[in-house]
């Protein structure tokens, strides 16, 4: 290995420094081309925005619910109950289904719905769809049928007869 002189070893980083001094230019010159061509655009809109009337934002007019319109929606009325012992109302307070039929309400959690049984049976006749293709794409692929060059021909009108 050679060893370079004291004056090549200076000229070598002199050149490192230029390369590296103009290539901070080239990118400063290219952020001043950006900002060149994105000031005009945003002191347009901002020179729109104050041409156009100001819109001052007003607040929707809501009106209180009264107890009427509570019970119409089936909710709690503002009358205060005294709590039972346990601290919970009775509109928190979760019953059995007997009690709800009881008090002419429907049970809860889901029944045996038509809808729902209609439902899950198109699902399973998805699901059922879905393995067929699957398995008739597993068994082209074992049988080799999907890398097979397509008919042409004499071969795909004796195809078609059958």
């Amino acid at each position: 290995m050679v060893k370079l002189s004291l004056r090549e070893r200076r000229r070598k980083a002199l050149i490192n420094q230029i390369a590296r001094m103009q290539a901070q230019r080239e990118a400063a010159c290219r952020t001043i081309a950006r900002v060149e061509t994105t000031l005009p655009k945003l002191e347009r809109q901002l020179r729109r925005y104050e041409r156009a009337p100001a819109i001052t934002p007003t607040a929707p007019s809501v009106e209180p619910l009264t107890d009427h319109d509570l019970l119409l929606a089936g909710g709690v009325t503002m009358e205060s109950k005294s709590p039972p012992a346990d601290g919970l109302p009775d509109f928190l307070r979760r019953t059995p289904n007997e009690q709800r039929e009881q008090a002419g309400l429907p049970p809860i959690g889901p029944g045996p719905d038509a809808v729902t049984t209609q439902f899950a049976a198109e699902i399973a006749e998805r699901k059922k769809a879905k393995a067929r293709g699957q398995a008739a794409t597993r068994k082209a692929k074992q049988s080799g049928a999907t890398k097979r060059m397509p008919l042409q021909g004499k071969a795909a009108l004796a195809a078609i007869r059958g």
